[in-house]
């Protein structure tokens, strides 16, 4: 995992990707509520930073003045490598699947 504020964007925004995630995936969240956070929640703070096409998403010691940049645009960049996960494999693969072969390559290290 990265470190430094330079990870910001990854940490943070695999975080709320995978914690929506386990919240639908336990019926906590709807389909309409996931996709309206996503949507309503998310997208809104990303596209509505006036960071974006100004700073890069690995400016992460400005995490706090730029929440949405950092934080949902990681998240963007999360579902969207799901989304090409599942795709190129036929939705046989998908991020959840490289999450978990990077956790094991990390503990095989210890």
């Amino acid at each position: 995992m990265p470190s430094g504020d330079d990870g910001e964007w990854i940490k943070g925004g695999f975080t709320n990707y995978y914690a929506l995630k386990a919240l639908h995936h336990i019926c906590y969240l709807t389909d309409e509520s996931f996709l309206g956070l996503l949507a309503g929640f998310f997208y809104q703070r990303y596209d509505s930073d006036d960071a974006v096409g100004r700073l890069s998403i690995t400016n992460g010691e400005l995490k706090h003045e730029h929440w949405g940049l950092i934080y949902s645009g990681g998240m963007l960049v999360a579902i969207a490598q799901d989304l090409q996960i599942r795709f190129a494999t036929g939705n046989e693969r998908s991020l959840d699947d490289r999450m978990v072969f990077k956790v094991q390559e990390d503990s095989d290290q210890d």
